[in-house]
């Protein structure tokens, strides 16, 4: 299965310490709500510097990109959103055009 969509997401961390986020995008949290998710085919965590994370989720198709949008992952950032964001996190859908996995 080669994947068609995905979503490039940067969260900022308000402390500049990147304890609750970090915890977040590690495993503690979102990598398994990942792992639960049927049409999330691929998910990454990422640290761009001390402050910004980042995730980046690849699904076979623009609807299991809409489901993941609507999910848990990003229903439990939200509800933490004032403790772990400095800002609303930038989320990019992404037409994936070619791929390797």
């Amino acid at each position: 299965m080669l994947p068609d969509a995905a979503y490039a997401a940067r969260p900022h961390d308000p402390s500049g310490v990147g304890t609750g986020i970090f915890e977040y995008v590690e495993d503690r949290v979102g990598l398994p709500l990942a792992e639960a998710e049927p049409d999330t085919a691929a998910w990454l965590a990422t640290k761009i510097d001390d402050s910004t994370y980042g995730t980046f989720d690849v699904f076979p198709s623009a609807d299991g990109r809409r489901a993941q949008r609507g999910g848990p992952i990003a229903a439990t950032l939200m509800s933490r959103a004032d403790e772990l964001l400095a800002a609303p996190p930038d989320i990019k859908p992404i037409d994936v055009r070619a791929a390797k996995l």
